[in-house]
């Protein structure tokens, strides 16, 4: 009777993509506790991912094709970053497909000679796999004179940057770029230097600018190695801060990098702690004197262009942090890519149109078992050569 009717696995399409919704929006299992309260009723678990991995299949497909917001302005808005997903390792799938033992616990484990090992210094658990974020969106002045996004939209995925920059490119081609329908072209991000590479191949000609809030950040670690006892008292170290603050906004950053200097200068070779603060002011000297050409922030302002990231922040957390950075965590690569690029339908208000997209293709086939798991393992930090 399902197949007479048409019907995805036994379900039909409204509940199909409903259950793929919840899944974007929550983790799976509140997403069949739910159902259950709303319904009386739940998919089973296996199910449950078989929808996801059919829906999240068309959706890519769906955001290439779909409608170009009206209203843009002509500045045009371009913003990337990341942010890690905790994956699961290779030796944790392993590890978890071993039939489970009862009796074998924590401390009879270290008793038994196979203790667990202690991580190292600046070693992490989470085991992140990168999501590659982007932002979309045209800028407009306000009655203070402030740039406000228009018409924002959403990218992600696990694949790579370039992937992303691919995908941005072919997304700004869509609403002009290229053409003169923008007067202006802005590129905003973090210090990362894959980025600026990235920016360099996909977006040559636009406007380009260090995120403020990331050279703010700079200062402050500066200003806490020149401030000593910057624990206790404060007040110089935040008046140190607001000066140079300051210097960066005006458009005097070679008063900032002489500063720095001084500083440096006047930081003797050996001595407690003095190695750590040379190096936090060489870094920031070095940092600065490269991206020299992004931290006109004076210019920018006075375009009427923006200077902070914050934008591509807060979608960095809701769109990746909220439903995949979550406590116990452990995602296989396929189901986060599944997951982030629902995440993008949803987030930029296009589920409807989704739906109805669905529904003018074939019929949706729920594949007989779930994506398998892809593991993922992160490199090693290696340590900096000295």
């Amino acid at each position: 009777m399902s197949r007479a009717l048409g019907l995805s696995g036994g379900f039909t399409l409204p509940m199909v993509t409903l259950v793929a919704k919840f899944c974007a929006l929550m983790a799976f299992l509140p997403t069949r506790q739910t159902l259950r309260e709303l319904l009386g009723w739940a998919p089973a678990q296996r199910s449950v991912l078989r929808m996801v991995d059919a829906v999240a299949g068309a959706a890519r497909g769906f955001l290439d094709q779909a409608a170009v917001p009206d209203g843009d302005t002509d500045v045009l808005l371009i913003l990337a970053d990341g942010k890690g997903a905790p994956a699961i390792s290779s030796a944790e799938n392993a590890k978890r497909r071993q039939p489970h033992r009862k009796g074998t616990g924590g401390l009879r484990q270290r008793k038994s000679g196979a203790p667990k090992k202690r991580r190292g210094p600046g070693k992490k658990s989470k085991n992140a796999k990168m999501a590659a974020v982007g932002v979309i969106c045209t800028l407009k002045t306000d009655e203070g004179g402030h740039p406000r996004p228009v018409n924002k939209r959403m990218y992600a995925t696990f694949k790579s940057y370039r992937a992303l920059f691919v995908w941005l490119k072919a997304e700004a081609v869509r609403r002009g770029y290229g053409t003169k329908k923008f007067r202006k072209v802005q590129f905003v991000a973090d210090g990362a230097n894959t980025l600026w590479k990235l920016q360099q191949e996909f977006f040559p000609d636009a406007e380009v600018c260090l995120d403020w809030i990331h050279a703010v950040e700079k200062l402050w670690k500066s200003g806490k190695a020149i401030n000593r006892g910057s624990r206790t008292k404060r007040e110089p170290l935040e008046a140190w801060v607001h000066v140079q603050k300051k210097r960066l906004r005006n458009g005097q950053l070679d008063d900032v990098l002489a500063t720095l200097q001084t500083a440096l200068d006047a930081t003797a070779v050996t001595g407690p702690g003095n190695k750590f603060r040379r190096k936090v002011l060489e870094n920031t000297i070095k940092h600065f004197t490269k991206n020299r050409a992004r931290m006109r922030y004076q210019r920018l302002r006075q375009k009427g262009l923006v200077i902070s990231s914050g934008l591509i922040e807060g979608t960095v957390r809701h769109l990746v942090g909220m439903r995949l950075d979550g406590p116990g965590m452990r995602w296989g690569k396929a189901r986060a890519e599944a997951v982030l690029q629902l995440r993008c339908v949803v987030l930029n208000g296009m589920w409807t149109d989704f739906e109805s997209y669905l529904a003018r293709r074939d019929a949706l086939q729920l594949a007989s078992k779930p994506v398998p798991t892809v593991t993922h393992d992160a490199k090693p930090q290696l340590k900096k050569a000295a």
